[in-house]
């Protein structure tokens, strides 16, 4: 579970199971683990956990950069790949959310960055 829990899917899923709407940190208590959307582990089959289990041994003791460079982070695409591929998840999605969850200010403690379009010149 930990390779799910580390993977974008799972993070994403951390931070969109909230019932508060204030920001603070996140309580997880049984009951808000349990409604976080991964797949039942005890309906995965043999070979999935398999695939799991050597991700992590692995993956476990390389260094990962920081969640805003996760886009560039080897070894959070690695883990992100583990996951797509024994979990089928959709990996285009998955690199998609890595990259957006990577610029997210809640991550990046930054404000949105917005570029104003180039300004047309008055005829």
């Amino acid at each position: 579970i930990v390779i799910i829990l580390n993977s974008t899917p799972g993070k994403l899923g951390m931070l969109l199971v909230r019932s508060n709407k204030i920001p603070s940190y996140p309580q997880f208590s049984k009951d808000g683990l349990e409604r976080i959307p991964f797949p039942r582990l005890r309906d995965l089959k043999p070979s999935q956990l398999d695939g799991l289990v050597k991700a992590y041994d692995a993956l476990k003791s390389k260094e990962r950069l920081s969640l805003p460079q996760a886009h560039l982070c080897p070894v959070q695409i690695a883990i992100d790949d583990a996951v797509c591929q024994h979990l089928h998840f959709d990996k285009h999605l998955c690199l998609q959310a890595r990259h957006l969850l990577s610029q997210e200010p809640m991550i990046t403690a930054q404000p949105y960055q917005f570029t104003p379009p180039p300004q047309t010149p008055l005829l």
